[in-house]
């Protein structure tokens, strides 16, 4: 006994299979600008957060001013950073001709899970 199936459900399943992959690759975009932003988050706050426990428990004198500068500089570009990463990962950003053509509702979704993962991690270093 041969099932045999709808012309329309076949391209149903196509279509359907299709999607599931667009959106599997659209997923692994936006985790992997989402996991690039923590970690230049981190590289960018590590020194400082060192930096301010050497000089908490450390011996006193152990940092001086000179050498906290770059770890201070190297935390505050980290807001830099994230528009960079943004447009050299985000497609519509990066193909965008105008700043009207890009899709703010995408950014700020990123930007929520960005922050999710930022206090999660801030939770378990605590």
């Amino acid at each position: 006994m041969v099932l045999q199936l709808p012309h329309h459900h076949i391209l149903s399943v196509q279509v359907s299979r299709i999607n599931t992959e667009v959106s599997r690759k659209r997923e692994q975009r936006v985790l992997f600008l989402v996991v690039t932003m923590v970690v230049c988050y981190l590289l960018c706050w590590l020194p400082y957060g060192i930096m301010a426990l050497v000089a908490t428990f450390g011996q006193p004198g152990l940092v001086t001013p000179e050498a906290s500068i770059v770890p201070s500089l190297l935390a505050k570009t980290s807001t830099v950073i994230n528009p960079v990463i943004y447009i050299f990962l985000n497609k519509q950003v990066s193909t965008a001709t105008t700043f009207r053509q890009i899709n703010l509702q995408t950014i700020f979704k990123v930007n929520k899970y960005v922050s999710a993962v930022k206090v999660i991690l801030i939770k378990v270093m605590v």
